[in-house]
């Protein structure tokens, strides 16, 4: 029976998976859209590398779905060292996994759905959309397990993530 739940496990983190990797791909266009200097910037990126301009944004997405994905797991281990760290015996490894899959994945629809209808700038959109995920984070783990101590030390991990987060988007804007 073991065999038969770990399979069900695996294809339900796989279920997980499909909409958070295409919610980056399609927030990642959709910045680029609105976005003129990030246009430029590709536009002369794919003619340095003598590549068509599809070429390049294949590239491009298989680039940002790696990168995304080393995101996903560093923040994962991070949030799960945190919670060892502080001495939590009971495992909510799957807990933290599927809580930062759904709050990501909303959080980048509600993105995509807001560059659609205002017109923001993607530092502070990043910015505000990063906010709302740690908020919907928490929401979707504390619900799950209903463990007020580990979220209150998932929302100190978060908060660091977060500041990280709002220092590099600042400094690289």
């Amino acid at each position: 029976m073991s065999g038969l739940n770990t399979k069900k496990n695996n294809w339900l983190i796989l279920v997980f998976f499909i909409p958070y990797l295409v919610t980056n791909v399609f927030l990642f266009l959709t910045l680029i859209g609105k976005d003129n200097k990030l246009l430029e910037m590709i536009a002369e990126s794919s003619k340095l590398l003598n590549i068509s301009d599809e070429k390049f944004n294949l590239f491009m997405i298989v680039l940002v779905v790696i990168v995304n994905l080393f995101i996903f797991f560093v923040t994962f281990i991070i949030l799960k060292i945190v919670l060892l760290i502080l001495g939590f015996k009971k495992n909510y490894d799957q807990d933290i996994f599927i809580s930062l899959l759904l709050s990501i994945s909303l959080v980048n629809l509600l993105a995509i759905f807001a560059a659609q209808i205002i017109n923001i700038n993607r530092v502070p959109l990043s910015i505000s959309t990063s906010t709302i995920e740690v908020i919907v984070f928490l929401l979707l783990f504390y619900n799950n397990t209903k463990d007020i101590k580990a979220t209150k030390f998932l929302f100190y991990g978060k908060l660091v993530l977060l500041l990280i987060n709002i220092g590099s988007l600042i400094i690289l804007k």
